[in-house]
């Protein structure tokens, strides 16, 4: 069994290529805090926004 703290990099790549307008390092920031527990992942960034997990800062 793998530790909980490992990043799955699939699912940093699947997220990346089904939503054109962000970036790779959104995508992992976002799986970096969804390991951690630390969601929603407070953002100003729209289309990372529309991401489960994260909450858009006004």
């Amino acid at each position: 069994m793998k530790p909980r703290s490992e990043i799955e990099l699939w699912e940093v790549v699947a997220q990346f290529r089904a939503k054109a307008a962000l970036g790779f390092s959104d995508c992992l920031v976002l799986e970096i805090a969804r390991k951690a527990c630390h969601v929603p992942l407070g953002t100003f960034d729209s289309a990372l926004a529309k991401l489960e997990g994260t909450h858009k800062i006004s």
